[in-house]
């Protein structure tokens, strides 16, 4: 398991509106720093559907993201194609569990702060 690999400043809150209710959400994830970018893994880990608020950012790409008490605004993107396999490395530790990882069922999210 990986948990021992990833400390609590590691952790972000994503804010993600539902998108039925309108409601705002936070999820804590953990995250890897990819240049100016964060990457966290969109990732249900046994299960083959994405998460809740994955699906949300898909609707509504602008979120909020909360680390080590400053809150900021950032854009969600997926990285596909190169880009998708430079961040790769990062969505692996991400993983609790790697060896059940399947690329399928995980993928990687990238999210650029806004100025």
């Amino acid at each position: 398991m990986m948990l021992n690999r990833i400390s609590a400043e590691q952790i972000l809150l994503l804010k993600t509106y539902d998108r039925y209710s309108g409601e705002l959400t936070t999820h804590p994830l953990f995250f890897r720093q990819a240049g100016d970018g964060l990457v966290v893994a969109a990732t249900n880990e046994t299960e083959t559907y994405k998460p809740e608020w994955y699906l949300n950012l898909k609707e509504e790409p602008i979120v909020e993201i909360e680390m080590h008490g400053e809150t900021r605004f950032a854009v969600a993107t997926t990285p596909v194609g190169i880009e998708r396999m430079e961040i790769w490395p990062l969505v692996e530790e991400l993983s609790l569990d790697t060896e059940k990882l399947q690329p399928r069922n995980v993928t990687g999210v990238l999210l650029t702060p806004m100025e």
